[in-house]
Parts: C-alpha cells; structure tokens; sequence
C-alpha cells in the first residue's frame, strides 16, 4: 500500500511529464511554423504539426508519412508542386494542385479533361504537359499566355490569332504565320503608335502586314 507521499509524487510526476510533453508540442508547433523542414526531425508528428509544417512549405509533406487528405489539401493549396510527393492523389488534390500551379500537371498521371482545363486556365504553358490537346484546349492555353503557343505543334490559325491577341511578341514562336496574325501584330502596332516594327518582330512579318501597317500610319499621319 502506498504512503500518501507517493502519492502525491505520482501524481507530480504525470502532471511534469504531461507539462514537457505540451512544452515539446508547443516547441514542434513553433519550428515548423517558421520552417517547414523543420518536420523532418520531428518523430512522430501530431496532425496538428503536420497542417502547420505544409501551410508554411508544401514541399514539407515528403517527410510526412501516409499523410491524411487534410494535410494533402493543405501542402498543394500552399504549392502544386507538391503534388508529386503524394502517392495516388485524389481528383480533388489534382484539382488543387493545379489551380495553385498549372504546371503541377505534370506530377499527374492521365489527369483527366477537367484538371487539364484547370491546369491551362491556371498557366497556358500547361499545354506542354498534355498530350494531343484538343484545339479547344489549344484556344484556352494561347488566351491564358500567348506564348504557350510555343509549345503547340503546327498551330492552326485560330490559335494563331488568339495568341497573338494576348500578347504580340507570341509571333516570335510561329514558323510561318498566316495574314491574319500578321495583322492582328500590326493593329496592336498601330495602337502604340510604333514605326519601327523590325525591333519587336524582326523577320516576322510579310510584304501584305507590312504594306497594311504603312498605309495605316500615313492615315494617321505618323508618316507621309
């Protein structure tokens, strides 16, 4: 039978060993808030440590094992990229991871018709880590980033257009452009009032652009 000094001491005992256990919780809390990484010297980390250890850096879920969906939803809503520590990601971790970064798509296998959407609505440049894109998804990737052109095989010309609508210099990435985007590069010329059209698209555009481009600028009285 113990004596009531034992007692008591038993019970100090559970108190001090439950106060360190929350003092080294606390302390866990505390690194990983400031350092992601730091999860990689922690054993065993509660689910708490692991939320606060991706919100800080995603890329903190690799030192996590059999991370729950939470934690997977955190680490790709921080970056996308960590999809790709992330063993057979649902389609909504796709979803996410591609709305942070389109890019991410290329962690993800077969990703459906929707992620790809997302991924290229997110970064037209996506468009490279997808295989046949339709011209739909061809149209959506050059209206994001004209330059994703870059990465599309004999773009047709409609996507030509919608390239160079968003961004003019996208020229630079079409072998042989049609007319039309030709012109379209001439309007956006003519609206910055610029003569000397070699300096932003040298050899790019033909004698018809080139013959509508003066023309327009002798309307508006920039040359005679």
């Amino acid at each position: 039978m113990r004596t009531l000094t034992e007692d008591i001491f038993q019970e100090y005992r559970i108190d001090t060993e439950e106060l360190l256990c929350l003092k080294t919780k606390a302390k866990q809390l505390e690194a990983v808030k400031q350092d992601g990484y730091a999860l990689q010297y922690i054993h065993n980390p509660t689910e708490k440590v692991q939320l606060e250890a991706v919100k800080q850096n995603g890329y903190a879920i690799q030192y996590i094992h059999n991370p729950t969906e939470k934690v997977q939803l955190e680490a790709v809503k921080k970056n996308g990229y960590a999809i790709q520590y992330i063993h057979n990601p649902t389609k909504e971790i796709q979803l996410e991871a591609v709305k942070q970064d389109g890019c991410a798509l290329q962690f993800i296998h077969n990703p459906t018709k929707e992620i790809q959407l997302e991924a290229i609505k997110q970064d037209g440049y996506a468009i490279q880590y997808i295989h046949n894109p339709t011209e739909a998804v061809q149209i959506k990737a050059v209206k994001q980033n004209g330059y994703a052109i870059r990465h599309i095989r004999k773009p047709t010309k409609k996507i030509q257009i919608e390239a160079v609508k968003q961004n003019g210099y996208a020229i630079s990435y079409i072998h042989n452009p049609t007319e039309e985007a030709q012109i379209e590069v001439v309007e956006k010329l003519l609206q910055l009032n610029i003569t000397n059209i070699n300096e932003y698209y040298p050899h790019k555009l033909g004698r018809i652009a080139l013959e509508y481009l003066a023309k327009n600028l002798v309307i508006k009285g920039i040359i005679e």
